[in-house]
């Protein structure tokens, strides 16, 4: 799991947290003035050419209860401001 924290005047606005579901990676992201948006990273890897870069494309439902209980384990060093939010933020789609 990868998390990318935006603030502004030390304020979480923000955060994008990148994970891995099966083979494929996702990115869940919340702004505090944009709510959430969900979806797959495709690598873009391309057989037999330089690797591209990767984008975000549409990435079909989130599972909370997949996500939640992942990060909540790895999260234990996170400062606790950014480690409650995220855990806010996840717990509210798990309702």
């Amino acid at each position: 799991m990868d998390l990318i924290v935006w603030f502004e005047d030390e304020a979480i606005i923000g955060f994008q947290l990148c994970y891995k579901e099966g083979p494929l990676e996702h990115a869940l992201a919340w702004r505090s003035k944009g709510g959430y948006q969900h979806h797959r990273i495709d690598a873009g890897d391309c057989t037999g050419r330089p690797k591209m870069t990767p984008i975000l494309v549409p990435g079909g439902p989130f599972r909370p209860q997949a996500v939640a209980p992942q990060f909540e384990c790895r999260a234990v060093e996170l400062e606790l401001p950014i480690r409650k939010l995220v855990l806010s933020k996840l717990h509210d789609l798990l309702q």
